[in-house]
Protein backbone atom coordinates (compact mmCIF):
# COMPACT_ATOMS: atom_id res chain seq x y z
CA UNK A 1 0.00 0.00 0.00
CA UNK A 2 0.98 3.80 -1.16
CA UNK A 3 1.27 6.00 2.31
CA UNK A 4 -0.55 9.38 1.28
CA UNK A 5 -1.03 12.38 3.70
CA UNK A 6 -3.47 14.75 3.14
CA UNK A 7 -3.66 18.91 3.83
CA UNK A 8 -5.98 20.90 3.53
CA UNK A 9 -7.05 23.93 6.46
CA UNK A 10 -10.90 23.25 6.20
CA UNK A 11 -11.80 20.01 8.50
CA UNK A 12 -14.52 19.48 6.95
CA UNK A 13 -11.74 18.69 3.46
CA UNK A 14 -10.09 16.82 4.96
CA UNK A 15 -12.75 14.74 6.27
CA UNK A 16 -14.64 14.74 3.00
CA UNK A 17 -11.76 13.05 1.12
CA UNK A 18 -10.39 11.14 3.77
CA UNK A 19 -13.99 9.32 4.51
CA UNK A 20 -16.13 9.35 1.04
CA UNK A 21 -13.31 8.25 -1.11
CA UNK A 22 -12.09 4.47 -1.28
CA UNK A 23 -8.18 4.57 -1.39
CA UNK A 24 -8.47 1.15 -0.16
CA UNK A 25 -9.44 0.20 -3.57
CA UNK A 26 -6.55 2.53 -5.23
CA UNK A 27 -3.63 0.68 -3.08
CA UNK A 28 -3.03 3.74 -1.18
CA UNK A 29 -3.69 4.34 2.75
CA UNK A 30 -4.13 7.94 4.18
CA UNK A 31 -1.58 7.53 6.82
CA UNK A 32 -1.83 11.78 7.94
CA UNK A 33 -3.94 14.56 7.44
CA UNK A 34 -2.83 18.04 8.55
CA UNK A 35 -4.18 21.75 8.77
CA UNK A 36 -1.01 23.50 6.80
CA UNK A 37 2.36 22.56 5.06
CA UNK A 38 4.98 23.57 7.38
CA UNK A 39 3.48 20.64 9.66
CA UNK A 40 3.14 18.12 6.94
CA UNK A 41 6.95 19.07 5.93
CA UNK A 42 7.76 18.58 9.73
CA UNK A 43 5.96 14.82 9.23
CA UNK A 44 7.31 14.37 5.92
CA UNK A 45 10.76 14.97 6.90
CA UNK A 46 10.30 12.19 9.82
CA UNK A 47 8.32 9.62 8.23
CA UNK A 48 7.96 8.02 4.44
CA UNK A 49 5.19 9.51 2.34
CA UNK A 50 4.59 8.18 -1.54
CA UNK A 51 1.38 10.93 -2.24
CA UNK A 52 0.37 14.39 -1.12
CA UNK A 53 -2.98 15.76 -1.61
CA UNK A 54 -2.67 19.75 -0.79
CA UNK A 55 -4.23 22.85 -0.87
CA UNK A 56 -2.81 25.53 -2.78
CA UNK A 57 -2.94 28.18 0.35
CA UNK A 58 -2.38 27.06 3.59
CA UNK A 59 -1.24 28.99 6.61
CA UNK A 60 2.16 29.03 7.40
CA UNK A 61 3.82 27.86 3.86
CA UNK A 62 1.73 27.12 1.24
CA UNK A 63 1.32 24.35 -1.33
CA UNK A 64 3.29 25.99 -4.12
CA UNK A 65 5.91 25.97 -1.66
CA UNK A 66 5.56 23.04 0.00
CA UNK A 67 5.64 20.96 -3.53
CA UNK A 68 9.13 22.86 -4.19
CA UNK A 69 10.99 21.74 -0.97
CA UNK A 70 9.36 18.25 -1.41
CA UNK A 71 10.68 17.62 -4.98
CA UNK A 72 13.69 19.50 -4.12
CA UNK A 73 14.44 16.86 -0.98
CA UNK A 74 12.08 14.20 -2.11
CA UNK A 75 11.73 13.86 -5.89
CA UNK A 76 9.81 10.12 -5.08
CA UNK A 77 6.63 12.36 -3.80
CA UNK A 78 4.00 12.92 -6.36
CA UNK A 79 1.45 15.59 -5.71
CA UNK A 80 -2.02 16.23 -6.62
CA UNK A 81 -3.38 20.18 -5.50
CA UNK A 82 -7.03 20.37 -4.54
CA UNK A 83 -7.88 24.26 -4.63
CA UNK A 84 -10.95 26.28 -4.37
CA UNK A 85 -8.95 29.08 -6.60
CA UNK A 86 -9.64 29.22 -10.00
CA UNK A 87 -6.74 31.86 -10.38
CA UNK A 88 -5.00 31.52 -13.26
CA UNK A 89 -1.90 32.56 -12.03
CA UNK A 90 -1.95 30.15 -9.14
CA UNK A 91 -2.54 27.33 -11.75
CA UNK A 92 0.47 28.17 -13.66
CA UNK A 93 2.68 28.50 -10.69
CA UNK A 94 1.24 24.79 -9.53
CA UNK A 95 2.20 23.71 -12.86
CA UNK A 96 5.76 25.05 -12.65
CA UNK A 97 6.16 22.57 -9.54
CA UNK A 98 5.88 19.90 -11.55
CA UNK A 99 2.79 18.42 -9.18
CA UNK A 100 0.86 15.56 -10.61
CA UNK A 101 -2.22 17.58 -11.39
CA UNK A 102 -5.01 19.79 -9.78
CA UNK A 103 -7.89 19.56 -9.23
CA UNK A 104 -10.71 22.35 -8.06
CA UNK A 105 -12.85 22.44 -5.34
CA UNK A 106 -15.54 21.00 -4.70
CA UNK A 107 -13.82 17.50 -5.74
CA UNK A 108 -15.29 15.65 -8.60
CA UNK A 109 -14.58 12.23 -6.91
CA UNK A 110 -14.70 10.36 -10.04
CA UNK A 111 -11.61 13.12 -11.41
CA UNK A 112 -10.16 12.32 -8.39
CA UNK A 113 -10.26 8.77 -8.86
CA UNK A 114 -8.69 9.16 -12.14
CA UNK A 115 -6.21 10.97 -11.28
CA UNK A 116 -5.22 8.78 -8.30
CA UNK A 117 -5.52 5.62 -10.83
CA UNK A 118 -2.92 7.55 -12.63
CA UNK A 119 -0.68 8.37 -9.90
CA UNK A 120 -0.53 4.83 -8.35
CA UNK A 121 0.21 3.10 -12.36
CA UNK A 122 2.93 5.77 -12.16
CA UNK A 123 4.14 4.99 -8.80
CA UNK A 124 4.11 1.36 -9.85
CA UNK A 125 6.04 1.79 -12.88
CA UNK A 126 9.17 3.71 -10.90
CA UNK A 127 8.80 0.52 -8.26
CA UNK A 128 9.05 -1.57 -10.64
CA UNK A 129 12.24 0.08 -12.49
CA UNK A 130 13.81 1.10 -8.91
CA UNK A 131 13.73 -2.77 -8.12
CA UNK A 132 15.01 -3.99 -11.49
CA UNK A 133 17.80 -1.83 -10.78
CA UNK A 134 18.51 -3.15 -7.26
CA UNK A 135 17.82 -6.74 -8.24
CA UNK A 136 20.59 -5.93 -10.95
CA UNK A 137 23.15 -4.64 -8.31
CA UNK A 138 22.37 -7.50 -6.17
CA UNK A 139 23.20 -9.86 -9.29
CA UNK A 140 26.03 -7.38 -9.78
CA UNK A 141 27.46 -8.05 -6.36
CA UNK A 142 26.83 -11.84 -6.08
CA UNK A 143 28.82 -12.43 -9.42
CA UNK A 144 31.46 -9.78 -8.29
CA UNK A 145 33.97 -12.39 -7.01
CA UNK A 146 33.43 -14.48 -10.05
CA UNK A 147 33.95 -12.14 -12.30
CA UNK A 148 36.78 -10.92 -10.32
CA UNK A 149 38.66 -14.55 -11.05
CA UNK A 150 37.82 -14.27 -14.34
CA UNK A 151 39.62 -11.07 -14.55
CA UNK A 152 42.32 -12.44 -12.64
CA UNK A 153 42.50 -15.53 -14.82
CA UNK A 154 42.91 -13.23 -18.00
CA UNK A 155 46.64 -12.73 -16.38
CA UNK A 156 47.38 -16.27 -17.10
CA UNK A 157 46.30 -16.65 -20.06
CA UNK A 158 48.48 -12.92 -21.62
CA UNK A 159 44.88 -10.49 -21.93
CA UNK A 160 44.26 -8.84 -18.90
CA UNK A 161 42.20 -5.84 -18.29
CA UNK A 162 43.66 -3.44 -16.73
CA UNK A 163 40.83 -0.65 -16.95
CA UNK A 164 38.19 -2.75 -15.71
CA UNK A 165 40.44 -4.25 -12.49
CA UNK A 166 39.46 -1.34 -10.19
CA UNK A 167 35.94 -1.98 -10.52
CA UNK A 168 36.42 -5.24 -9.15
CA UNK A 169 38.32 -3.84 -6.31
CA UNK A 170 41.33 -5.21 -7.30
CA UNK A 171 44.90 -2.97 -7.08
CA UNK A 172 47.61 -4.26 -8.64
CA UNK A 173 49.97 -2.67 -9.98
CA UNK A 174 51.21 -2.64 -13.55
CA UNK A 175 54.94 -0.85 -12.95
CA UNK A 176 55.86 -3.28 -10.39
CA UNK A 177 57.04 -6.69 -10.71
CA UNK A 178 55.03 -10.16 -8.85
CA UNK A 179 56.00 -13.35 -8.21
CA UNK A 180 53.36 -16.16 -9.29
CA UNK A 181 53.02 -18.94 -7.21
CA UNK A 182 51.01 -21.94 -8.06
CA UNK A 183 49.67 -23.77 -5.16
CA UNK A 184 48.48 -27.65 -6.38
CA UNK A 185 46.66 -29.86 -4.24
CA UNK A 186 48.67 -33.17 -4.40
CA UNK A 187 46.01 -35.59 -2.16
CA UNK A 188 42.83 -33.80 -2.94
CA UNK A 189 40.99 -36.77 -4.41
CA UNK A 190 41.78 -38.59 -0.53
CA UNK A 191 40.72 -36.61 0.78
CA UNK A 192 37.30 -35.76 -1.01
CA UNK A 193 36.25 -39.28 -2.06
CA UNK A 194 33.47 -39.47 0.51
CA UNK A 195 32.46 -35.86 0.55
CA UNK A 196 29.08 -34.41 -0.87
CA UNK A 197 29.27 -31.74 -3.50
CA UNK A 198 28.24 -29.44 -1.18
CA UNK A 199 31.07 -30.36 1.24
CA UNK A 200 33.46 -30.23 -1.27
CA UNK A 201 32.51 -26.78 -2.09
CA UNK A 202 33.07 -26.06 1.51
CA UNK A 203 36.47 -27.26 1.03
CA UNK A 204 37.28 -25.28 -1.99
CA UNK A 205 35.99 -22.13 -0.03
CA UNK A 206 38.22 -22.48 2.81
CA UNK A 207 41.51 -23.38 0.40
CA UNK A 208 40.54 -19.81 -1.00
CA UNK A 209 40.19 -18.45 2.87
CA UNK A 210 43.49 -19.96 4.11
CA UNK A 211 45.55 -18.56 0.74
CA UNK A 212 43.88 -14.98 1.38
CA UNK A 213 44.73 -15.15 4.93
CA UNK A 214 48.43 -15.86 3.98
CA UNK A 215 48.64 -12.79 2.10
CA UNK A 216 46.70 -10.85 4.31
CA UNK A 217 49.77 -8.71 5.24
CA UNK A 218 51.00 -8.25 2.16
CA UNK A 219 50.05 -5.21 0.23
CA UNK A 220 48.75 -5.22 -3.65
CA UNK A 221 48.96 -8.79 -3.60
CA UNK A 222 46.11 -10.90 -4.22
CA UNK A 223 44.75 -15.18 -4.41
CA UNK A 224 42.46 -16.59 -6.35
CA UNK A 225 41.16 -20.27 -8.01
CA UNK A 226 42.51 -21.49 -11.43
CA UNK A 227 40.81 -24.69 -11.34
CA UNK A 228 40.03 -27.56 -9.36
CA UNK A 229 43.02 -28.33 -7.20
CA UNK A 230 45.25 -25.29 -8.31
CA UNK A 231 45.47 -21.98 -6.76
CA UNK A 232 47.40 -18.79 -7.74
CA UNK A 233 49.06 -16.25 -5.71
CA UNK A 234 50.27 -13.08 -6.82
CA UNK A 235 52.74 -11.42 -4.91
CA UNK A 236 54.01 -8.42 -4.78
CA UNK A 237 58.04 -7.87 -5.10
CA UNK A 238 58.36 -4.72 -2.91
CA UNK A 239 61.86 -5.31 -1.80
CA UNK A 240 65.03 -6.48 -2.53
CA UNK A 241 64.79 -9.74 -0.75
CA UNK A 242 61.32 -10.28 -1.90
CA UNK A 243 62.18 -14.17 -1.50
CA UNK A 244 61.73 -14.11 2.26
CA UNK A 245 58.31 -13.02 1.40
CA UNK A 246 57.92 -15.61 -1.19
CA UNK A 247 59.15 -18.52 1.77
CA UNK A 248 57.19 -16.92 4.17
CA UNK A 249 53.58 -16.92 2.04
CA UNK A 250 55.26 -20.49 0.99
CA UNK A 251 54.94 -22.19 4.26
CA UNK A 252 51.98 -20.52 5.84
CA UNK A 253 49.73 -21.66 2.62
CA UNK A 254 51.20 -25.42 3.14
CA UNK A 255 50.99 -25.45 7.31
CA UNK A 256 47.24 -23.87 7.08
CA UNK A 257 45.65 -26.74 4.58
CA UNK A 258 47.69 -29.28 5.56
CA UNK A 259 47.08 -28.47 9.61
CA UNK A 260 43.16 -27.30 9.05
CA UNK A 261 42.10 -29.41 5.90
CA UNK A 262 44.43 -32.48 5.90
CA UNK A 263 45.64 -31.24 2.05
CA UNK A 264 49.28 -31.49 1.28
CA UNK A 265 50.54 -29.17 -1.91
CA UNK A 266 53.29 -28.86 -4.28
CA UNK A 267 54.05 -24.91 -4.69
CA UNK A 268 55.51 -23.94 -8.14
CA UNK A 269 57.27 -20.19 -7.83
CA UNK A 270 58.45 -17.77 -10.53
CA UNK A 271 60.91 -15.13 -11.15
CA UNK A 272 59.68 -11.83 -10.48
CA UNK A 273 57.72 -10.50 -13.77
CA UNK A 274 55.38 -7.50 -15.04
CA UNK A 275 51.53 -7.90 -15.28
CA UNK A 276 51.99 -7.82 -19.24
CA UNK A 277 54.39 -10.72 -18.83
CA UNK A 278 52.58 -12.80 -16.57
CA UNK A 279 51.64 -15.68 -18.56
CA UNK A 280 54.76 -16.68 -18.82
CA UNK A 281 55.53 -16.28 -15.30
CA UNK A 282 52.46 -18.81 -14.40
CA UNK A 283 53.85 -21.01 -17.00
CA UNK A 284 57.48 -21.06 -15.37
CA UNK A 285 55.65 -21.90 -12.36
CA UNK A 286 54.06 -24.37 -13.11
CA UNK A 287 57.30 -26.04 -15.18
CA UNK A 288 58.69 -25.76 -11.55
CA UNK A 289 56.73 -28.54 -10.47
CA UNK A 290 56.47 -30.79 -13.38
CA UNK A 291 60.29 -30.53 -13.39
CA UNK A 292 60.60 -31.14 -9.89
CA UNK A 293 62.88 -34.39 -9.20
CA UNK A 294 61.86 -36.49 -6.46
CA UNK A 295 65.52 -36.70 -4.67
CA UNK A 296 63.75 -34.75 -1.39
CA UNK A 297 60.44 -36.31 -1.33
CA UNK A 298 59.27 -33.74 1.34
CA UNK A 299 60.34 -30.97 -0.64
CA UNK A 300 57.03 -29.33 -2.19
CA UNK A 301 57.98 -25.87 -3.08
CA UNK A 302 59.99 -25.42 -6.22
CA UNK A 303 61.45 -22.86 -8.58
CA UNK A 304 61.96 -24.45 -11.95
CA UNK A 305 65.66 -25.76 -12.41
CA UNK A 306 66.95 -24.23 -15.93
CA UNK A 307 65.00 -22.74 -18.69
CA UNK A 308 65.02 -25.72 -21.64
CA UNK A 309 65.54 -25.63 -25.10
CA UNK A 310 62.77 -26.41 -27.56
CA UNK A 311 64.77 -29.80 -28.11
CA UNK A 312 64.46 -30.53 -23.97
CA UNK A 313 61.30 -29.65 -23.91
CA UNK A 314 60.05 -31.79 -27.03
CA UNK A 315 62.05 -34.66 -25.64
CA UNK A 316 60.32 -34.57 -21.96
CA UNK A 317 56.92 -34.26 -23.53
CA UNK A 318 57.72 -37.49 -25.85
CA UNK A 319 58.33 -39.54 -22.78
CA UNK A 320 55.67 -38.09 -20.42
CA UNK A 321 53.35 -39.30 -23.31
CA UNK A 322 54.67 -42.33 -24.67
CA UNK A 323 56.40 -44.18 -22.05
CA UNK A 324 53.33 -44.75 -19.79
CA UNK A 325 51.36 -45.78 -22.86
CA UNK A 326 54.34 -48.24 -23.49
CA UNK A 327 54.10 -49.72 -20.17
CA UNK A 328 50.53 -49.70 -19.70
CA UNK A 329 50.49 -52.01 -23.35
CA UNK A 330 52.71 -54.53 -21.57
CA UNK A 331 54.73 -54.84 -24.66
CA UNK A 332 58.27 -54.48 -23.41
CA UNK A 333 59.43 -54.40 -26.72
CA UNK A 334 57.42 -50.82 -27.40
CA UNK A 335 58.89 -50.07 -23.70
CA UNK A 336 62.34 -50.69 -25.61
CA UNK A 337 61.31 -48.51 -28.28
CA UNK A 338 60.47 -45.35 -26.47
CA UNK A 339 63.97 -45.65 -23.91
CA UNK A 340 65.88 -45.97 -27.34
CA UNK A 341 64.87 -42.78 -28.55
CA UNK A 342 64.64 -41.32 -24.98
CA UNK A 343 68.57 -42.18 -24.44
CA UNK A 344 69.48 -40.77 -27.98
CA UNK A 345 67.73 -37.51 -26.53
CA UNK A 346 70.14 -37.85 -23.64
CA UNK A 347 72.96 -38.19 -25.64
CA UNK A 348 72.49 -35.05 -27.96
CA UNK A 349 71.88 -33.28 -24.93
CA UNK A 350 74.49 -30.89 -22.71
CA UNK A 351 76.62 -32.87 -20.65
CA UNK A 352 75.28 -30.82 -17.27
CA UNK A 353 72.07 -31.68 -18.48
CA UNK A 354 72.27 -35.29 -19.64
CA UNK A 355 72.25 -36.78 -15.64
CA UNK A 356 68.93 -34.53 -14.75
CA UNK A 357 66.75 -35.88 -17.52
CA UNK A 358 68.14 -39.43 -17.07
CA UNK A 359 66.75 -39.02 -13.15
CA UNK A 360 63.50 -37.48 -14.32
CA UNK A 361 63.09 -40.28 -16.72
CA UNK A 362 63.34 -43.15 -13.74
CA UNK A 363 61.17 -41.61 -11.80
CA UNK A 364 58.67 -41.12 -14.32
CA UNK A 365 56.46 -44.15 -13.93
CA UNK A 366 55.66 -43.46 -10.18
CA UNK A 367 54.58 -39.81 -11.55
CA UNK A 368 52.41 -41.12 -13.71
CA UNK A 369 51.16 -44.65 -12.88
CA UNK A 370 48.66 -44.14 -9.93
CA UNK A 371 49.39 -47.15 -7.31
CA UNK A 372 52.81 -47.83 -8.40
CA UNK A 373 54.80 -46.60 -5.39
CA UNK A 374 52.32 -48.68 -2.80
CA UNK A 375 52.41 -51.81 -3.87
CA UNK A 376 54.95 -54.01 -2.16
CA UNK A 377 56.34 -55.75 -4.98
CA UNK A 378 57.18 -52.72 -6.84
CA UNK A 379 60.49 -51.45 -7.79
CA UNK A 380 59.18 -47.87 -6.64
CA UNK A 381 58.48 -48.88 -3.41
CA UNK A 382 61.43 -47.40 -1.94
CA UNK A 383 62.32 -44.64 -4.02
CA UNK A 384 65.43 -43.61 -1.96
CA UNK A 385 67.05 -46.85 -2.48
CA UNK A 386 66.32 -46.92 -5.96
CA UNK A 387 68.07 -43.60 -6.56
CA UNK A 388 70.84 -44.47 -4.57
CA UNK A 389 71.33 -47.79 -6.85
CA UNK A 390 70.58 -45.80 -10.23
CA UNK A 391 73.38 -43.16 -8.44
CA UNK A 392 75.60 -46.15 -7.97
CA UNK A 393 75.90 -47.26 -11.45
CA UNK A 394 79.77 -45.93 -12.54
CA UNK A 395 78.99 -45.19 -16.05
CA UNK A 396 75.69 -43.81 -18.40
CA UNK A 397 75.50 -47.30 -20.12
CA UNK A 398 74.96 -49.32 -16.89
CA UNK A 399 72.44 -46.65 -15.98
CA UNK A 400 70.70 -47.09 -19.17
CA UNK A 401 70.69 -50.66 -18.40
CA UNK A 402 69.47 -49.96 -14.62
CA UNK A 403 66.48 -48.18 -16.22
CA UNK A 404 65.65 -50.76 -18.90
CA UNK A 405 65.41 -53.25 -15.91
CA UNK A 406 63.17 -51.10 -14.06
CA UNK A 407 61.06 -50.13 -16.80
CA UNK A 408 60.54 -53.87 -17.85
CA UNK A 409 60.21 -54.87 -14.31
CA UNK A 410 57.02 -52.70 -13.87
CA UNK A 411 55.36 -53.26 -17.36
CA UNK A 412 55.34 -57.08 -16.18
CA UNK A 413 54.33 -56.25 -12.52
CA UNK A 414 51.16 -54.32 -14.07
CA UNK A 415 50.61 -57.23 -16.19
CA UNK A 416 50.57 -59.89 -13.34
CA UNK A 417 48.68 -57.99 -11.13
CA UNK A 418 44.90 -59.09 -10.28
CA UNK A 419 44.85 -55.58 -10.52
CA UNK A 420 46.40 -53.91 -13.85
CA UNK A 421 47.37 -50.52 -14.27
CA UNK A 422 45.31 -49.67 -16.91
CA UNK A 423 41.89 -50.44 -14.33
CA UNK A 424 44.19 -48.35 -11.98
CA UNK A 425 44.14 -45.55 -14.45
CA UNK A 426 40.96 -45.94 -15.55
CA UNK A 427 39.47 -45.23 -11.76
CA UNK A 428 41.81 -42.11 -11.67
CA UNK A 429 40.23 -40.76 -14.44
CA UNK A 430 36.83 -41.29 -12.69
CA UNK A 431 38.15 -39.76 -9.79
CA UNK A 432 39.33 -36.86 -12.40
CA UNK A 433 35.44 -36.41 -13.63
CA UNK A 434 34.48 -37.16 -10.34
CA UNK A 435 36.89 -33.93 -9.02
CA UNK A 436 35.93 -31.66 -11.95
CA UNK A 437 32.94 -32.19 -13.62
CA UNK A 438 31.65 -28.97 -12.98
CA UNK A 439 34.69 -27.40 -14.57
CA UNK A 440 35.13 -27.17 -18.41
CA UNK A 441 36.86 -30.33 -18.60
CA UNK A 442 37.55 -32.53 -21.76
CA UNK A 443 39.34 -35.69 -23.37
CA UNK A 444 42.31 -33.69 -24.09
CA UNK A 445 42.57 -31.89 -20.61
CA UNK A 446 41.96 -35.34 -19.34
CA UNK A 447 44.89 -36.96 -21.09
CA UNK A 448 47.08 -34.42 -20.24
CA UNK A 449 46.59 -34.91 -16.64
CA UNK A 450 47.34 -39.10 -16.98
CA UNK A 451 50.10 -38.31 -19.28
CA UNK A 452 48.59 -39.87 -22.29
CA UNK A 453 47.49 -39.68 -25.52
CA UNK A 454 43.49 -38.92 -26.38
CA UNK A 455 43.50 -41.85 -28.97
CA UNK A 456 44.95 -43.64 -25.71
CA UNK A 457 42.90 -42.69 -23.05
CA UNK A 458 39.21 -43.15 -25.10
CA UNK A 459 40.27 -47.24 -26.11
CA UNK A 460 41.34 -47.37 -22.34
CA UNK A 461 38.55 -45.95 -20.93
CA UNK A 462 36.03 -47.82 -23.41
CA UNK A 463 37.45 -51.16 -23.01
CA UNK A 464 37.52 -51.19 -19.21
CA UNK A 465 34.21 -49.47 -18.61
CA UNK A 466 32.23 -50.07 -22.06
CA UNK A 467 31.52 -46.14 -22.30
CA UNK A 468 33.31 -43.34 -23.86
CA UNK A 469 34.69 -40.48 -21.83
CA UNK A 470 32.51 -38.08 -22.22
CA UNK A 471 28.84 -40.54 -22.01
CA UNK A 472 30.67 -41.60 -18.47
CA UNK A 473 31.23 -37.36 -17.36
CA UNK A 474 27.51 -36.63 -18.64
CA UNK A 475 26.38 -39.29 -16.73
CA UNK A 476 28.02 -37.84 -13.92
CA UNK A 477 26.65 -34.34 -14.22
CA UNK A 478 23.42 -35.47 -14.97
CA UNK A 479 23.56 -37.57 -11.33
CA UNK A 480 25.11 -34.72 -9.29
CA UNK A 481 22.20 -32.12 -11.22
CA UNK A 482 19.51 -34.66 -9.49
CA UNK A 483 20.94 -34.15 -5.77
CA UNK A 484 20.96 -30.27 -6.28
CA UNK A 485 17.55 -30.15 -7.97
CA UNK A 486 16.47 -32.05 -5.18
CA UNK A 487 17.63 -29.58 -2.62
CA UNK A 488 15.01 -26.38 -2.46
CA UNK A 489 17.44 -23.98 -1.56
CA UNK A 490 19.79 -24.08 -4.77
CA UNK A 491 17.95 -22.01 -7.77
CA UNK A 492 16.90 -23.37 -10.67
CA UNK A 493 18.81 -22.20 -12.95
CA UNK A 494 22.13 -21.94 -10.69
CA UNK A 495 22.44 -25.86 -11.28
CA UNK A 496 23.61 -26.22 -14.67
CA UNK A 497 26.40 -24.24 -13.97
CA UNK A 498 27.24 -25.82 -10.70
CA UNK A 499 27.56 -29.05 -12.97
CA UNK A 500 29.77 -27.76 -16.03
CA UNK A 501 27.28 -26.51 -18.56
CA UNK A 502 26.96 -23.02 -19.58
CA UNK A 503 24.05 -23.81 -21.74
CA UNK A 504 20.58 -23.55 -19.23
CA UNK A 505 18.83 -24.33 -22.48
CA UNK A 506 20.82 -27.30 -23.68
CA UNK A 507 21.02 -28.72 -20.23
CA UNK A 508 17.54 -28.78 -19.81
CA UNK A 509 17.21 -31.34 -23.38
CA UNK A 510 20.33 -33.18 -22.05
CA UNK A 511 18.51 -33.95 -18.59
CA UNK A 512 15.24 -34.78 -20.42
CA UNK A 513 16.78 -36.64 -22.74
CA UNK A 514 18.57 -38.57 -19.70
CA UNK A 515 15.88 -38.69 -17.54
CA UNK A 516 12.88 -38.39 -19.56
CA UNK A 517 11.66 -34.90 -17.48
CA UNK A 518 13.14 -31.64 -17.75
CA UNK A 519 14.86 -30.14 -14.58
CA UNK A 520 11.67 -27.90 -13.04
CA UNK A 521 9.31 -31.10 -13.62
CA UNK A 522 12.44 -33.57 -11.86
CA UNK A 523 12.50 -30.99 -8.87
CA UNK A 524 8.80 -31.01 -8.47
CA UNK A 525 8.15 -34.61 -8.33
CA UNK A 526 11.32 -34.83 -5.78
CA UNK A 527 10.19 -32.19 -3.69
CA UNK A 528 6.30 -33.31 -3.69
CA UNK A 529 7.58 -37.26 -2.81
CA UNK A 530 10.55 -36.08 -0.70
CA UNK A 531 9.00 -32.67 0.83
CA UNK A 532 11.69 -30.49 3.01
CA UNK A 533 11.79 -31.02 6.98
CA UNK A 534 9.56 -28.40 8.67
CA UNK A 535 6.98 -27.78 5.69
CA UNK A 536 3.53 -29.51 5.90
Amino acid sequence: MYKAIIIDDEETVRTGLRQHFDWEMHGVTVVEEFPDCAKAYAYVQENPVDLVITDVITPYMDGITFAKKLQKEYPSIQIVFISGHADVQLLREALKSDAFDYILKSVDLEELSVTITRVVKLLDSRNKEKQRVMDMEDKLHELLPLHRERLLQTLLEGDYDAVCAPYLGLNLDTMAKYVCMVIRLTNKWHVCKNLTGTQRLTLGMECERHCNEAIADKPNSVSFKNRVSEYVVILKCESADYEQDVLEVSNRIQKALLDNLELETSIGISEPAMLSNFKDAYEEACEAIEQRYYLAENTSIAVKKYMEVDDLKAAREYAEKQLPEAILSGQTAQVDEVLNHSFACIRSMPQEEQENYTLFLLMLPVRTLPGLKAREDSPYRNQRRLVEHWLSCPSHVEQEQFIRQIMTDTTELLQQSNEPGTSSLVRQIMAIIDEQYMEQISVASLADQVHLTPTYLCVLFKQSTGKTINEYLTSERIRHAKELLRDPAVRLYDVCYQVGYLSPSYFSRLFKKQTGMPPGEYRFKALSDNPPKGNA
